[in-house]
């Protein structure tokens, strides 16, 4: 459900609007600048993704199609995936669209992203998913600590379905 709807009148969704914090703001000086996109198309070879997630690349925002798909059968490509992500690279699974929801169990393809490590933006926009990352990444924790936390909502910036094993409250 939307936040608002808005016409000639708005209509503000209360029960989604977050709550007043109750933490003090703690603001964060650092961010990574060792982040990227990498917008997936037909024909993307193993050979560029290799070369796109070359150090000094700490974190990559896959822009994949649909719920999160991509080529999962192109061996090569998947190699250059999973190779990055044994280094240390963490990858995060968007969508290109406008709207939609990343579920990496939905189909085959956005279950081999997983089993190459890559985590879901589920509904994140692109720029959210790339500032959350260079922001946990800026942090200098760990990529598996980068990981755990990139499915967790900070600012309202994700919707985790309940049924989804990484769901936290």
């Amino acid at each position: 459900a939307p936040l608002a709807e808005w016409d000639v009148t708005m209509k503000l969704e209360d029960d989604l609007v977050l709550p007043y914090p109750t933490e003090p703001f703690v603001k964060y000086d650092t961010i990574s600048d060792n982040v990227i996109e990498m917008h997936l198309f037909p024909g993307i070879t193993g050979a560029l993704a290799a070369a796109m997630l070359q150090p000094p690349v700490q974190g990559c925002i896959i822009l994949a199609f649909g719920t999160g798909n991509g080529p999962s059968d192109n061996k090569e490509f998947m190699a250059a995936l999973k190779a990055a992500n044994d280094s240390g690279v963490v990858l995060v699974d968007a969508t290109q669209t406008h709207q939609g929801i990343v579920n990496l169990d939905e189909y085959a393809t956005g279950n081999a992203f997983k089993d190459v490590g890559a985590v879901s933006a589920y509904d994140m926009t692109a720029e959210a998913a790339l500032s959350k990352l260079a922001w946990l990444l800026g942090r200098g924790l760990a990529p598996v600590d980068v990981r755990d936390q990139f499915v967790i909502p900070v600012a309202g910036e994700m919707t985790l379905p309940e049924d989804d094993p990484f769901y936290r409250e």
